[in-house]
């Protein structure tokens, strides 16, 4: 397993403090699981499933329902998030992992299905997650996967450049990235980009959402500006000024990949 580049531990951090009331207010989360779940062919009623960046354990759940047996994997680098997860469910044919995806604890050709819904933006080496996604799938195996794309929180950027010309929030990479490193890695398959939007009664509201669900960590490479009162009142203003009908937007353009490892 290759471990030169690991998630930022600040993340891990921020879902943790956010494991009790993320499934609440993961709204665009959740949809997103409903498409990616509802565009799986599944590989057959026993195979060995894993969920990274399982969070709370929602989709975890699904998983395991969804098959008369074999085991499921939750896996997730925020022992809070596993915590929350176990006291929600018990199964034998569950397992809990805490672990950094970018250096999976597991065998090689070992699993039927990866899964994973809104973690793979966290990676810091994308091609490396890749690779060992590949790894610990068995030949013909599947993988499931949103991520976000550049453009996301694309309302909150705009704000922010109002004040600086720093970076306030994550760089995401285009679709056309995503889909060359997953090609790269040995996979085939489908894939889909859709915009998500939710709406807020102010821009306060709409940032207590990122901080609830632990989503509001600029990771390490990119270059943060001060945030100090004024500047942060600034930002409000600019983004209240992109108010629609429904109230204050975030987008969240994502990715939706179905593959399977092979030629």
């Amino acid at each position: 397993m290759r471990t030169e580049a690991m998630t930022d531990p600040r993340v891990a951090s921020a879902f943790g403090r956010a494991a009790t009331q993320y499934a609440e207010h993961a709204i665009v989360q959740h949809q997103a699981a409903d498409r990616l779940l509802g565009g799986l062919v599944w590989p057959d009623s026993h195979a060995d499933v894993l969920d990274i960046g399982c969070g709370p354990g929602d989709e975890t759940r699904r998983l395991m329902q969804s098959r008369q047996s074999g085991l499921t994997i939750g896996l997730d680098i925020s022992a809070g998030m596993l915590e929350q997860a176990r006291s929600n469910q018990s199964s034998s044919h569950t397992a809990w992992l805490q672990a950094d995806m970018q250096a999976l604890p597991l065998r090689s050709n070992s699993l039927d299905l990866v899964f994973s819904n809104f973690a793979f933006q966290w990676a810091q080496n994308p091609a490396q997650l890749f690779e060992e996604v590949s790894r610990v799938l068995k030949p013909q195996g599947k993988l499931a996967f949103t991520t976000l794309l550049s453009g996301s929180l694309r309302e909150l950027a705009e704000a922010w450049k109002s004040v600086d010309d720093a970076s306030h929030v994550n760089r995401f990479h285009e679709a056309a990235e995503i889909s060359a490193l997953v090609r790269r890695a040995g996979f085939r398959g489908r894939e889909e980009t859709r915009l998500h939007q939710q709406f807020f009664p102010d821009p306060k509201a709409a940032l207590r959402s990122l901080k609830i669900i632990g989503a509001n960590t600029v990771r390490s490479e990119s270059r943060r500006g001060m945030t100090g009162r004024r500047q942060l009142q600034k930002m409000l203003e600019a983004y209240e000024s992109v108010r629609g009908s429904e109230g204050v937007p975030m987008s969240y353009q994502v990715f939706y990949g179905w593959f399977f490892k092979g030629d």
